[in-house]
This record gives C-alpha cells, sequence and structure tokens, in this order.
C-alpha cells in the first residue's frame, strides 16, 4: 500500500483538497460502482463525482474484462487526474470466469485495498451505485451506513430477454436508502417500489455551453444535432430537414456512432469527439440546436444529457415530443409532435428569435451545471444519512 503515496495518491490522514464547508452538519465517503470507466467519452461521472469530491473522499470502482493477460484477475488503482480526493480502482475479471467466482473475486480484490491505508477514510461509507448488478456483488458488504442507486435507465427495455438485471434492480431498489433518477419519468416510474425517489436532471456545464455574444453568422443557418447516434435518434427526420433546407449545414456532434447511409449528404457534417467535454467548443457555431428523437418506447422513460445541453447554448431549440422533455422544457422550446410540424418548428426557428425563451433557457442551464447538481445531490445524502435508521437485510455474507 505504500506505492500510494509514491504514484500520488492520497492517504486516510491527509486533508481534503479544499477548505471545508463549515456549513455541512455531517460528512461521509462514498464508493461508487459504475458501469462507466471513468476516463470514458461520458463527462458525467467526472463531473458529478468531481464537484461531490470538494467535501469528502471518493473511491470509483469500474469492474471490465481482464485483457492483458486475459487469463487473469489484475486491480488497477490510479488517482483521478485534477481531483485528489478520488481514487479510481478497476478491477479486471477473466471474461470467461463464472458469475458467482466473478462476484466473490471482485469482492475479495476490492475489500484487499481496503484493508490497507485507503480504508481508513471508507470504515462507514455511503455505496453508490448505477449498476444494479454491481449490488449484487458489493451490496451489504463493506459496512456501509447507507446506499444509493442513480438510476440512468429503464431496465425492464434495456434488458430485453435478460430478467436477471431486472431482479437485480428490484432487489436493490428494496434496500436503498434514496434513489436519483434521471428524469421525472423515470422518477414515477421508480417511485412506485421505492417512495424516496428523488430527480435532479441532467447536469450540463453551463460556462462551456455559454454563447460568444459576438459570434456572427456567415453563410446559410446551422443545425446542431447532439448524439449519440443511436436507435433513439431519428436518422430519417434530420434526412428530411436537410433535404427541406439545402442552403443549412446539419452538423451532428458526439462521441459514438457510425455515419448511416440515409445520412450521407453535402450538407450534412459529422463531427465524432473523443470526450464530452469538447462537444461546447462545436455546439457554439450553431444557430438552432434540433433533438430529433423518436417518440416510442425507448423514449417513453429517457430524458436526454442533449435537452439541457441545447438550453445552455442560448439559441432556439426544437425537439420532437419525448415526454421528459416536454414535461420539463416545453415552455423553452418548440415541439414538433409530428414530423411535418418539427420541420416548420425547424424554419421557424430560424427566422424568428425567442430572446425571453433563450434567456430562461440559460437560467435553467445554470441551475443544472454539474456544480450545482453535485451540491445538491450531496446535502440530499447528508439528510438521508441525518435521518437513517438502519434496515433489514442490508448485511451479507462475504
Amino acid at each position: 500500500m505504500e506505492a500510494f503515496a509514491t504514484a500520488g495518491l492520497w492517504r486516510a490522514g491527509e486533508s481534503v483538497s479544499r477548505e471545508p464547508d463549515r456549513s455541512r452538519q455531517a460528512s461521509y465517503s462514498l464508493i461508487v460502482h459504475s458501469r462507466l470507466p471513468w476516463d470514458g467519452p461520458q463527462c458525467a461521472p467526472r463531473r458529478l463525482f468531481g464537484g461531490m469530491a470538494r467535501h469528502l473522499r471518493v473511491l470509483y470502482v469500474h469492474g471490465e474484462p481482464a485483457v492483458d493477460p486475459p487469463d487473469a484477475s489484475s486491480i488497477q488503482i490510479r488517482p483521478a487526474n485534477e481531483h485528489p480526493n478520488i481514487l479510481i480502482i478497476t478491477l479486471r475479471i477473466p471474461p470467461e470466469t463464472d458469475p458467482d467466482s466473478a462476484a466473490s473475486e471482485q469482492r475479495r480484490m476490492l475489500k484487499t485495498i481496503l484493508l490497507g491505508p485507503v480504508g481508513l477514510a471508507f470504515e462507514r461509507p455511503v455505496q453508490w451505485f448505477d449498476d444494479p448488478t454491481a449490488f449484487r456483488v458489493f451490496g451489504g458488504c463493506l459496512n456501509e451506513q447507507a446506499v444509493v442507486y442513480h438510476c440512468t435507465e429503464p431496465l425492464a427495455f434495456e434488458s430485453g430477454e435478460a430478467p436477471a438485471l431486472v431482479e437485480n434492480e428490484n432487489e436493490l431498489l428494496a434496500a436503498t436508502d434514496v434513489v436519483f433518477a434521471d428524469g421525472p419519468s423515470l422518477q414515477r416510474a421508480k417511485r412506485e417500489v421505492n417512495p424516496n425517489c428523488h430527480t435532479y436532471g441532467c447536469g450540463v456545464d453551463a460556462a462551456a455551453f455559454r454563447p460568444d455574444a459576438a459570434r456572427q453568422r456567415s453563410g446559410g443557418p446551422i443545425f446542431g444535432c447532439f448524439g449519440p447516434f443511436e436507435r433513439r435518434f431519428d436518422q430519417d427526420l434530420v434526412r428530411r430537414v436537410a433535404e427541406q433546407n439545402p442552403n443549412a449545414t446539419i452538423v451532428i456532434v458526439g462521441t459514438s456512432g457510425e455515419r448511416p447511409e440515409a445520412l450521407q449528404r453535402s450538407n450534412i457534417r459529422w463531427v465524432v469527439l473523443d470526450r464530452d467535454e469538447d462537444v461546447p467548443a462545436v455546439a457554439k457555431t450553431f444557430d438552432v440546436c434540433l433533438l430529433p428523437y423518436v417518440t416510442d418506447a425507448s423514449t417513453e422513460f429517457w430524458n436526454p444529457p442533449a435537452a439541457i445541453q441545447a438550453l445552455a447554448c442560448g439559441r432556439p431549440v426544437v425537439a420532437t415530443a419525448v415526454p421528459d422533455v416536454v414535461s420539463q422544457f416545453g415552455g423553452l422550446i418548440a415541439v414538433g409532435r409530428t414530423p411535418e410540424e418539427f420541420l416548420q418548428r425547424a424554419r421557424e426557428a430560424v427566422e424568428r428569435l425567442d430572446s425571453k425563451a433563450i434567456l430562461e433557457g440559460l437560467a435553467v442551464a445554470r441551475r443544472h451545471d454539474w456544480a450545482v447538481l453535485a451540491e445538491r445531490i450531496d446535502r440530499h445524502i447528508l439528510g438521508v444519512l441525518d435521518r437513517r435508521t438502519l434496515r433489514p437485510g442490508l448485511t451479507r455474507a462475504a
């Protein structure tokens, strides 16, 4: 464990990196179990937990298949760049390992780390899960004082023919002390199982997206779309926008996805970036932000992060009638409930600027800044700890 210090990792006895917030009534440490790698394209883990780590220690745990060598388990431990209070743990398990053996090995590896000096900061942690499968591995095993479930997707839809995932989630929902759902539709659905379910919406780096007041348009308008480019992205609708606006440029920006044949047009430009943090620089060139998503079962409980990003751009926003987008931002954006209405709203957004809606949208984006959300969620967890009573059934055998 001495190698942690030489690698620049903090020790349990060191002070945090900033002056503590004297208004806080209590403190805790956080062990996060996430499906997302810390250095992956999505910035949400870095922004949210980076903000929370101003006040507390965070252990960010992510599992992935072993690669080199592929037949041996291994642990990678490293500090998070720019966040001295965050330690990143990657648990690698051979991909052919059966689920029970893999779970046992993951528990063993993490407990080995916590038996050393690092564990002194996590003697009574709060465990945070965005992956119900991880709860089956670590829930009730680390002497936690509370459990948080961050629900990002309706697993009943996502899992398809994998009912074990839904079973895992139901177990987590029954045991967790508080649920944070990504949007209002998901909140309503999960509140039926766990009434202590809340939503703070999606976060955004409001300052990074802030529009450039000095920007002048040259040439035709630019319609901007945010990725990801996946099943919920309505390719046909974007194609029709491009066809009906030949003097405009449609810019599609994101961190993943392949360019489909239907969208290979001269006035459609694709910008694929490595990380979410690179998106604002491209978004500043947009004249109108489009949210062209399908409206079916895949978006019934979905709160697209692109919605708050679009408002933060300070540009007109045109969206399809995704329920969470309409319920949260319907008064600030133009909604097209049919393809024809969407196309009309897109044309109108170029011709007429609703300054009042844009200013209100910027104010909403500031309230959803990652730093603000991190502070609100941190205080919510403190409130849970103040009110918490021991819940039966959390403790498990190792």
